[in-house]
């Protein structure tokens, strides 16, 4: 089982596009895929609504870790400052509970957050160290979590489509 973590796939952005079309994939055929809705894309909620989901969120993947018996989470992390925090949250979640985690970034992490400030640091050599795979779109991108240590695996997947159709 494969938990793979991302906003609703009725959002409008890249991320949930990325999570349908993994969810759509020949990996579904191979492997369990679970969708686990994070963040607030696609969500109609008042202030009191999504301060209960940024609280009961970790509580409420844990469970669906547990519930599912996922070995992998996928975590399509967004590069603003609280969801880059939330999905710290979830990989730290995700850690503890015996799961694999495969780290995917849409942007790059370094480029976004600029020079860490001394705090932010040693919460960027953690996470560039704690996934078992990270998933980046440039062999740039990898040059920089390298340097700062790296995951054991780091793979490059450029991001694009298939031009073809549209060169009619």
């Amino acid at each position: 089982v494969v938990l793979v973590l991302g906003p609703s796939r009725e959002a409008i952005s890249g991320v949930s596009t990325h999570v349908g079309l993994l969810l759509g994939s020949a990996l579904a055929r191979e492997f369990r895929l679970v969708h686990f809705q994070v963040g607030s894309e696609g969500r109609e909620e008042g202030a009191v609504a999504k301060l209960w989901r940024l609280f009961a969120s970790p509580f409420q993947l844990a469970a669906a870790i547990v519930r599912s018996n996922a070995a992998l989470v996928h975590v399509n992390t967004s590069l603003d400052a609280r969801g880059y925090l939330r999905d710290l949250v979830y990989l730290a979640v995700a850690k503890l509970l015996g799961a694999r985690v495969v780290y995917q970034l849409h942007d790059n992490l370094f480029r976004v957050l600029g020079k860490p400030r001394l705090a932010f640091a040693p919460a960027l050599d953690l996470v560039a160290r704690w996934p078992d795979a990270v998933v980046l779109l440039s062999e740039r991108e990898a040059e920089a979590w390298r340097a700062r240590g790296g995951a054991p695996a780091l793979h490059v997947v450029p991001n694009g489509i298939d031009c073809a159709p549209y060169l009619r």
